[in-house]
């Protein structure tokens, strides 16, 4: 009798890259924001196993514990991987389903009409959480259909106290082709609510 085993984890594994948990880091956040989850921390703890790890790091939304990252050079010996050192970062499916917002997890017919994307890019405080300026632009204008993040910048032309958020805002009507009018209007609408958290068009 054939039985059907429920996925429980989702990992991976990085060998011999000195910027491996970065790396991990990057990967994990880029998976959870096509999820549509934003409000994601990493937090050190001390690992309780059996195993010696060195490097052991919480994914956490909102207050759950959804996955880790840790340093696993001595687990990556058993599996004879000898290039050092290891990183593997694992999600918990069912925490991490749980923590996708209801609305994603709804099933939505295939759009008739086609959108328009436009590749915005703000000034904002640096201690913003890159989440609340999402959901400004997403709740402000029904026309948007999503926003994505293709760049978070600090450095050279930004302010201390500031950090560039580049984002790709997707529109749409359900019912109709956008106009001109339609995509200035949907546009202003995000400008103000960008503004309402402290944030700027970057020039």
């Amino acid at each position: 009798r054939s039985e059907i085993t429920e996925i429980k984890e989702f990992f991976a594994i990085m060998a011999n890259e000195k910027n491996g948990y970065q790396i991990m880091k990057g990967l994990a956040e880029k998976i959870a924001r096509s999820l549509e989850i934003f409000d994601l921390s990493f937090e050190s703890q001390k690992y309780s196993g059996p195993i010696p790890i060195k490097k052991y790091v919480s994914i956490i939304s909102n207050g759950i514990k959804i996955g880790t990252i840790s340093e696993a050079s001595v687990i990556a010996k058993n599996l004879d991987v000898k290039s050092e050192p290891v990183y593997a970062f694992k999600f918990y499916i069912k925490t991490l389903l749980e923590a996708v917002p209801e609305e994603q997890r709804k099933f939505k017919a295939l759009p008739e009409f086609p959108a328009v994307k436009r590749d915005l890019a703000f000034t904002v405080d640096k201690k913003l959480l890159v989440g609340k300026l999402i959901e400004a632009i997403k709740t402000c204008s029904s026309l948007v259909e999503s926003v994505e993040i293709f760049d978070i910048y600090e450095g050279e032309k930004i302010a201390d106290s500031k950090k560039s958020v580049a984002l790709s805002v997707s529109l749409r009507h359900a019912e109709k082709t956008l106009s001109d009018a339609d995509i200035k209007s949907a546009t202003d609408l995000i400008l103000q609510a960008v503004s309402k958290v402290g944030g700027e068009l970057r020039k």
